[in-house]
């Protein structure tokens, strides 16, 4: 069993780590009614699986001895109790990783979808609704990836990298401000000036006079 506790647990199988534990209850303590010397001898067992996967998972020293010091300080409590505690701990660690491994997943699918943005931002009809359906997601999700990976909510990033386009063109074209506002993907002059305004604090016209000068 300390094979399969340790890969559920380093894979973050919440629901695959519940089974089998549940598992070794029902068989070792339950259905078989082992001696009491035998359970103590599974129980050093699960806690020297448990601080194999620890290690494995490279756990800091500090945090090492928490786990350590958790079960020495419950270690003359009932049997029952001690292996309720350990496999709490099991349990801990797995939805840890499973934690750290949404966050990898998510921060990944945001740097995605940013890089989608950053090479459609001239689209039109790009918007939270059309890239949650491209990259097969709902849309509460998308926006809550988006704040938890950049700080930012997905129609700030968008209008950022916009903008930011527009004052490349602002500076190296002489393109006028409808048809920078058409490439850069707004559909109307109006709504690409106050958009600019909003964020950079002055007008488009303003801006390139302002980076002429310079």
């Amino acid at each position: 069993f300390s094979l399969k506790l340790m890969h559920y647990v380093l894979a973050g199988d919440n629901e695959g780590l519940h089974d089998a534990l549940e598992e070794i209850i029902k068989k070792y303590f339950i259905d078989n009614n082992l001696p009491v010397y035998l359970q103590h001898m599974l129980l050093n067992e699960l806690q020297t699986v448990l601080f194999r996967i620890i290690r494995r998972i490279g756990t800091q020293e500090s945090e090492y001895r928490l786990y350590y010091n958790k079960l020495e300080e419950n270690s003359n409590k009932t049997l029952l109790s001690q292996i309720t505690i350990t496999l709490n701990l099991y349990k801990k660690i797995c939805n840890d990783i499973a934690e750290k491994k949404k966050l990898q997943d998510a921060s990944a699918l945001t740097s995605s979808i940013a890089s989608y943005i950053d090479i459609n931002y001239g689209d039109k009809n790009l918007s939270l609704t059309s890239v949650a359906d491209i990259f097969n997601i709902s849309e509460p999700y998308l926006s809550s990836i988006f704040k938890q990976s950049l700080g930012i909510n997905f129609s700030t990033y968008m209008e950022g990298v916009r903008i930011d386009k527009a004052k490349e063109l602002l500076k190296n074209t002489k393109l006028s401000i409808g048809d920078i506002s058409e490439n850069v993907g707004y559909c109307s002059a109006n709504s690409f000036c106050r958009a600019f305004k909003r964020v950079t604090g002055i007008s488009a016209s303003e801006y390139r006079k302002k980076i002429n000068v310079i």
